[in-house]
């Protein structure tokens, strides 16, 4: 649900001045794209998280996500790489921890999403 709700926030933004076509054209091109992921996202996102990410349980889950938001930051934002941040963005996305690498992607995915043909572009500065 958090990435379908986000993904029509982005839709509603874009289509508010669409590169090209009308408004109107943008909005039903949006419904037709949020109709695929709705029914085709979960599914897809399952097998990709099956694939690439390690299972965690218990007492180590919140390492893990200290390790890995500290890795993240050091490479892509090294200024909010300190104890202070690490423990205050743990702690106000504690439970919510996708959400909050949903957000570094929207912030920092220019650096690492690769774009062929296209210009990157991320709609929002995502929040920490």
């Amino acid at each position: 649900d958090y990435c379908e709700k986000e993904f029509r926030k982005c839709m509603k933004q874009i289509c508010k001045a669409p590169l090209a076509g009308s408004k109107k054209e943008c909005k039903a091109q949006a419904k037709a794209f949020q109709e695929l992921t709705k029914n085709l996202g979960a599914g897809f996102h399952r097998s990709s998280q099956k694939a690439s990410c390690d299972c965690v349980e218990g007492d180590d889950v919140p390492a893990r996500h200290r390790e890995y938001l500290k890795a993240f930051l050091q490479k892509y934002n090294e200024s909010q790489a300190t104890d202070e941040l690490l423990d205050e963005a743990l702690t106000k996305w504690k439970g919510q921890e996708a959400h909050l690498y949903f957000q570094l992607v929207k912030r920092h995915g220019k650096s690492f999403v690769r774009f062929d043909d296209i210009e990157a572009e991320f709609h929002g500065d995502g929040e920490l």
